[in-house]
């Protein structure tokens, strides 16, 4: 099983061939925007997903999200990156959450002489996806910012629509990716 994580520590293919293949060589983040150039080629189908790991059928730059093979139907769909509902179906083999957690510390600055502080909140999901199909795929994952928040992610997205961000993680056949989105909301403490 080939795994890359995207949006945390390191990417990665696994197999020297496909490696040089599709340049992810070097450390930490090295290839992905090259790969994720190369995944608008025809040959690409996009797999798009919201917040809730949810396979959406919406449409994105002219792009429509495929649906898989084995995902059931989920009633109503949710609102994607276009605005509009969309058709939805769940197949936890293609993807899910594989940890969510929410973390705040206090930040305190000097501003005109006098330390402000704040609360700074931090949500991050861990999306674990699989390409089920037989040739390669693009995943990409609707993530909405809330108002009043701000995406924390390294890399950040590679594009926003709106306040929805897109992230793009390229998996080969039966390739896993792993991909890390988090935001951040700041809440001045009153003096």
């Amino acid at each position: 099983m080939m795994t890359k994580t995207v949006g945390s520590k390191w990417v990665g293919a696994g197999m020297l061939g496909l490696v040089s293949l599709f340049g992810l060589v070097g450390c930490r983040h090295s290839g992905v925007r090259e790969t994720v150039a190369m995944a608008t080629a025809p040959d690409f189908q996009e797999i798009h997903v919201n917040q809730d790991c949810l396979i959406l059928q919406d449409q994105v730059d002219g792009i429509v999200g495929v649906s898989v093979p084995q995902g059931k139907p989920v009633g109503g769909g949710a609102p994607g990156a276009s605005g509009e509902r969309s058709v939805a179906q769940l197949d936890l083999s293609v993807c899910h959450l594989d940890s969510q957690f929410t973390a705040d510390h206090v930040k305190g600055e000097l501003v005109n002489g006098t330390v402000q502080r704040s609360v700074v909140v931090v949500k991050e999901k861990d999306y674990l996806m699989k390409n089920q199909f037989e040739r390669p795929v693009v995943f990409v994952v609707e993530q909405p910012v809330p108002e009043g928040w701000a995406i924390a992610s390294e890399p950040g997205p590679d594009k926003m629509l709106g306040n929805v961000a897109l992230f793009r993680a390229v998996a080969l056949p039966g390739q896993m990716v792993r991909l890390r989105a988090g935001e951040q909301h700041t809440i001045a403490l009153a003096e």
